[in-house]
């Protein structure tokens, strides 16, 4: 499980500084299918101007940006570091790690859903 883990951190990196490259040198920025298509924002619309607040060291807009997402960040990164350290048996247990990740899913549609209609 520790080599998974590694594995699926290093590939993060790899990919996240990748697309941080392509916004930062050539101001391409992708844009939302959801909001272009139906004008209303998506569960995930604001992670990359969050991540950008949190490399600013700026948590509070951060977490305006997405708070769904701002939270999910530190939940999968501390799931991460346990299965790194291989300390807790429970969290490397495939039932546990597909609970979370259909948790995670679902509060990011019930997210999509709060900011379009009651937000």
């Amino acid at each position: 499980m520790r080599k998974k883990a590694l594995t699926a951190y290093f590939w993060i990196i790899v990919i996240g500084t990748l697309y941080a490259a392509m916004i930062f040198f050539t101001d391409i920025v992708p844009e939302c299918v959801s909001l272009k298509l139906f004008g209303m924002q998506c569960g995930a619309c604001g992670v990359t101007r969050m991540l950008v607040s949190m490399a600013k060291l700026d948590f509070a807009a951060a977490f305006a940006y997405n708070p769904i997402f701002f939270v999910l960040f530190f939940v999968w990164n501390i799931i991460g570091v346990l299965c790194i350290i291989d300390k807790t048996e429970f969290i490397k247990k495939p039932r546990f790690l597909y609970s979370a990740m259909l948790i995670s899913v679902a509060a990011v549609g019930i997210f999509g859903v709060i900011r379009n209609f009651l937000w």
